[in-house]
């Protein structure tokens, strides 16, 4: 699943990839390419109020990686083998903690 959250984060993150001349424009095209078309269904999920809170007293992360827990959370519901995947280390781990890592 990818939300709507994510999707605009991860734009912003080729665009200033380009602006630093990290990647070239072609390969942010590549890049937009697959998050337009990859392996994932988007999702307009609204995370769960009180899994937000909950989450918020036990693991210390920024706004947007506790909207990201608790939206798979919520989520999980319904898709119990949904996981977590990021390259942000604290919410690798409180989404570990949460038995909704990804296996490495």
């Amino acid at each position: 699943m990818l939300s709507s959250l994510a999707w605009a984060e991860t734009q912003a993150i080729i665009a200033k990839a380009e602006r630093e001349r990290a990647v070239t424009g072609l390969l942010g095209d590549a890049a937009r390419e697959l998050l337009e078309h990859g392996p994932w269904r988007r999702t307009n999920v609204v995370p769960d109020w009180t899994f937000a809170l909950q989450f918020s007293r036990k693991w210390p992360l920024r706004g947007a990686d506790l909207w990201h827990l608790a939206a798979a959370r919520t989520l999980q519901v319904e898709l119990p083998e949904l996981r977590v995947i990021s390259f942000d280390e604290r919410l690798r781990t409180a989404a570990a903690g949460e038995g909704l890592a990804a296996s490495a």
